[in-house]
């Protein structure tokens, strides 16, 4: 049993940093045979009129005959992460499984070792024949992947949450840039390939009117973190928050190296030009959204962004229709010319608690969600009302099922059609839709600008060059994690208030000074230590996977 003090302390760093623990070990309850009915731990959308009649509701008591009744948590992951942490300190009965409340490898691991969620590895090989298909259909290397995000770093064999996990979509790129097609035909220029005629685009921008109203009101490339990272990944290879290995499996930070600092002299350099505009680093989304893509009628206002081409733009305009996908930059050092693509991500959102009388009927409630037609209905609707079954291709140019119905499925709630993405394993074939015609319409300009985007990315005749050596998605030990936890916030806001200080201006990278200022003091907020941890962090994922493909 841990103490009243450690309990205390550590509901303190879940408040403030959602570091959670779950305080004392939960006894072990006595399986029974279960009643047909299973309550599930949900976020609770609002938006949502009524669970118990949602289309997805139904369809999962149909294939599992189970009925299920519901336990609402808060739709904030600190919010409900808190509330099952309190729960547990007080005593309180969990339901029996909990399903799309993302409490991240560390929490889950922890809850486990406690004894408040139970281990799945045993029940996922004899109770999930969906899972395992999924699981079977996956490349080795992505199976292996799951296999050891799932597994806890202590014991390196309990598994106490079931994984959701998507295969190469766009929103795994860091950077998606659009670029004014219809602003480069008023200049006469086209998509800029290197820093020199990126330069040049802007410059354009700014003096020649592109938007036709009269007014030097264009701002030709507006200040975001997207277009900090584009850019520095033209001198050298950068994923913000993270560190890089090389060939050898060392881990290295690029921020201390002389070609990040040159990214960052070109952007300030930029800015000063104000061929980058700084109003970027200040509006709101919605007022970017209105530079963008105006709803009065003006003219727009912004020739280059960054961002998901939904979130940033109205989508009530034809915005779209105008702007492209712009490719990486080449390599500008001999150490640049990267674009960066995460390792696809993972989640884990199926969990049962040592509260589940039988955690057999629970894991057929959880194992339902990796079907192909589960996952295609928690993405676009109930099948033959808001998508139908046909075959055809995707956007990305590979094979799908699903043709669209109702494109709002999953966005309005109150079509009471989803509850948002669960669980499950995504790929093109089961969460992409089939193409529609190239007609411009709203939608079709949605899926055109994300093939763009993905064409530049993965297949532009650049110098081709993929993230190499970037360290991310690393699984810690309850040491490494409370150390990182404890450090790493303030140093991750230390680097981008820093970032944005040298990039507005406020600081000159140009100035040595300035620049060993800014390193020595990030080195002062235990970096080394940082970099240190993942390092062995990094380690024992290689030897890992290296014995997974074995």
């Amino acid at each position: 049993m841990r103490n009243v003090k450690r309990i205390i302390s550590l509901l303190l760093v879940l408040v403030m940093a959602l570091g959670m623990f779950t305080g004392c070990k939960k006894e072990a309850t006595k399986s029974v045979k279960g009643d047909g009915k299973v309550t599930v731990g949900i976020a609770q959308n609002a938006t949502i009129p009524d669970y118990n009649t949602n289309a997805l509701t139904r369809y999962l008591e149909d294939v599992t005959g189970l009925e299920i009744e519901y336990v609402y948590f808060a739709s904030g992951a600190g919010s409900y992460a808190q509330q099952v942490t309190l729960m547990c300190a007080g005593g309180e009965q969990l339901p029996d499984v909990f399903v799309g409340l993302d409490f991240g490898h560390y929490m889950v691991n922890q809850f486990g070792e406690d004894g408040y969620f139970i281990d799945l590895s045993k029940l996922m090989k004899t109770n999930a024949p969906n899972f395992q298909k999924a699981m079977e259909g996956l490349p080795k290397k992505d199976r292996a992947f799951i296999e050891q995000k799932m597994t806890n770093t202590v014991d390196g064999k309990s598994v106490y949450a079931m994984p959701s996990y998507a295969i190469e979509c766009i929103d795994d790129m860091q950077s998606m840039m659009y670029i004014n097609q219809k602003w480069l035909d008023a200049v006469g220029m086209k998509a800029p390939t290197n820093t020199k005629e990126l330069e040049a685009v802007c410059q354009a921008f700014l003096t020649k009117d592109p938007n036709g109203n009269g007014k030097a009101d264009e701002m030709p490339m507006l200040a975001q973190d997207g277009v900090r990272n584009y850019i520095i990944n033209a001198f050298c290879e950068y994923d913000a928050g993270t560190f890089n290995v090389d060939a050898e499996g060392k881990v290295w930070d690029p921020i201390y190296t002389d070609e990040f600092r040159q990214g960052i002299k070109y952007i300030y350099d930029m800015v000063q030009k104000e061929y980058i505009n700084e109003l970027g680093f200040t509006l709101s989304t919605q007022e970017i959204k209105n530079l963008i893509s105006p709803t009065d009628g003006t003219a727009e206002k912004v020739g280059i962004f960054s961002g998901h081409h939904e979130s940033m733009t109205n989508a009530s305009t034809d915005i779209l229709n105008d702007f492209v996908a712009l490719a990486p930059l080449h390599d500008e050092t001999g150490k640049g010319g990267y674009n960066i693509i995460a390792d696809t991500f993972i989640n884990f959102r199926g969990i049962i608690t040592a509260d589940c009388a039988d955690p057999e009927e629970a894991m057929l409630f959880l194992d339902a969600f990796y079907t192909d037609e589960a996952v295609t209905r928690q993405r676009h609707g109930e099948k033959d009302v808001d998508w139908y079954y046909e075959e055809g291709k995707n956007a990305y140019g590979t094979d799908s099922y699903a043709r669209v119905i109702n494109s709002q499925a999953f966005f309005d709630g109150t079509m009471n059609c989803t509850l948002g993405n669960m669980l499950g394993i995504m790929s093109h074939w089961n969460y992409l839709l089939v193409k529609e015609s190239e007609e411009t319409t709203t939608d079709n300009r949605a899926i055109q600008a994300a093939r763009l985007q993905t064409e530049a990315w993965y297949i532009h005749e650049n110098e081709g060059k993929r993230q190499a050596g970037v360290v991310d998605q690393l699984v810690y030990t309850t040491e490494e994690y409370d150390e990182r936890e404890a450090k790493v916030g303030s140093m991750d806001a230390y680097v981008g208030e820093q970032l944005v200080l040298f990039m507005q201006g406020e600081r000159n990278p140009h100035d040595d000074s300035e620049w060993n200022d800014f390193t020595k003091t990030l080195t002062s907020l235990s970096r080394a230590k940082m970099m240190k941890i993942a390092q062995d962090a990094y380690t024992r994922k290689a030897e890992r996977e290296s014995e997974a493909t074995k």
